[in-house]
């Protein structure tokens, strides 16, 4: 089966930017997971990959029956990388890849699915009789950067047969296949995948109407509301008494991090993801936090929730020091 290449692939559309940081090669590096049940193993290429400057790009591509996709992975974390989260999907992007090069596009609407991932956008588009849509999403906050940007990028376009409708549940699912080694695998998550809903609407940037897909959100208990919780606990070294704020929003997915060490210093800020479990069994919600603080200092680690607004927050900071909190 003939692959394709993102010319210059992801790094250069994506805003790359180089950091100076230390690396670590001892460390397994993540990877592209592409777990579609759209197409066959067979219908895959077998993944490739290109190592730049600052960042390591992966790809795969699929066809069946008409049906023409390739997804990929860009994680600049490692080499000192970051990139800007845009407000907006770039059709250069698009272009990049082999099968869309130099094809007329037909630019749609725009939309959200909602994943254990985080939000991730998507416009829908048109190509030569063919429904199709593509995504990038432009994630996990860099621990070296202190101007709030991110270490990695996932992204990719799904085209349908020729004349054939293209579905919301389509896109959602398709998307919901698609993650990370170490962020979400959609091989060994694939039972807490569960449709459940309707598409939502909110609006575009121009003020045009786009498609929220909720498809699919982790079959955890919501909170009422949007909320946030008491923070507190210890960071070796640094202060035993920091205190901060636990953001929440309502479905208890993702959320913010604010953590201060003392009066005089700015606060450290950050964000939160769950990666797996629920309420009311015997694996409760856990997931993966990070925050990047003013002064340099950076940490990151994991939490458990056992009830809606109570937890326990643990982890290291860049210097190896233990940092354990709690919620509610």
């Amino acid at each position: 089966m003939n692959t394709e290449l993102p010319i210059k692939a992801f790094l250069l559309t994506a805003g790359v930017v180089g950091l100076s940081a230390c690396q670590t090669n001892a460390v397994k590096e993540p990877e592209l997971v592409f777990s579609s049940g759209i197409f066959r193993s067979e219908d895959m290429s077998a993944k490739e990959s290109r190592v730049e400057t600052y960042a390591k790009s992966e790809w795969i591509t699929a066809s069946r029956s008409g049906r023409i996709s390739g997804v990929s992975f860009v994680n600049a974390g490692k080499r000192g990388g970051v990139f800007l989260r845009r407000k907006t999907l770039s059709i250069i992007d698009l272009k990049r890849w082999g099968r869309i090069k130099g094809k007329e596009i037909q630019r749609g609407q725009e939309g959200i699915v909602n994943t254990p991932m985080g939000s991730i956008p998507y416009e829908r588009f048109t190509i030569q009789n063919r429904e199709c849509f593509h995504f990038r999403y432009i994630y996990h906050l860099s621990m070296r950067d202190q101007n709030g940007r991110y270490e990695r990028s996932l992204g990719g376009y799904f085209c349908e047969k020729e004349h054939s409708g293209l579905e919301d549940k389509i896109i959602s699912d398709f998307i919901h296949q698609i993650g990370v080694s170490d962020d979400y695998n959609p091989r060994s998550n694939a039972t807490n995948i569960k449709p459940q809903g309707a598409a939502g609407h909110v609006k575009n940037y121009d003020g045009s109407t786009k498609t929220e897909v909720n498809y699919g959100e982790p079959p955890i208990e919501k909170a009422s509301s949007s909320a946030s919780y008491r923070l507190y606990g210890t960071w070796e070294g640094v202060s035993e008494n920091v205190k901060g704020t636990f953001f929440s929003d309502q479905t208890m997915v993702k959320g913010k991090l604010q953590v201060r060490l003392n009066l005089e210093d700015q606060p450290c800020v950050g964000q939160w993801m769950w990666g797996k479990g629920e309420y009311n069994t015997p694996n409760p919600p856990q997931g993966t936090w990070s925050i990047a603080c003013g002064n340099g200092k950076a940490a990151s680690g994991t939490y458990k929730s056992f009830k809606i607004g109570e937890g326990i927050i643990e982890g290291l900071d860049s210097s190896g020091r233990k940092i354990s909190m709690f919620f509610n």
